[in-house]
């Protein structure tokens, strides 16, 4: 399983923790509006997506953002698992900043165990 790590706010800059802020503003509003309608994040992704159908990815074809490079998916396990599924979220090579690069060896990669690290983040 990716360990995830919460940086140190010291080591972050004002333009990313302005950005964090406001993303975490957005979060909650829709948040707020999925409650009022009594409804959730998962039933939302899945309305209208046809037969529902354990590892299949939902929506189908998963949800890509050319202008950003970020694209999730929902997938659920079988009915064998202690929970129902999750988000897969990905930002794409061509939409990483030039200095990204993984803090581990290419294994860890591979494996779903790397942090990204951007300089002055």
């Amino acid at each position: 399983m990716t360990e995830l790590r919460i940086p140190d706010l010291k080591t972050l800059g004002e333009p990313c923790i302005r950005a964090s802020l406001e993303a975490v503003a957005e979060i909650r509003e829709c948040y707020r509006v999925l409650k009022k309608g009594d409804l959730n994040i998962v039933g939302e992704v899945l309305r209208g997506q046809g037969p529902f159908y354990e590892l299949d990815h939902y929506p189908k074809d998963d949800v890509f953002d050319a202008s950003t490079g970020s694209q999730y998916y929902y997938h659920a396990h079988r009915s064998d698992h202690p929970e129902h599924g999750h988000f897969h979220l990905f930002l794409r090579d061509a939409a990483l900043p030039e200095l990204a690069a993984p803090s581990r060896p290419a294994a860890a990669v591979a494996s779903g165990r790397a942090e990204l690290r951007i300089p002055g983040h």
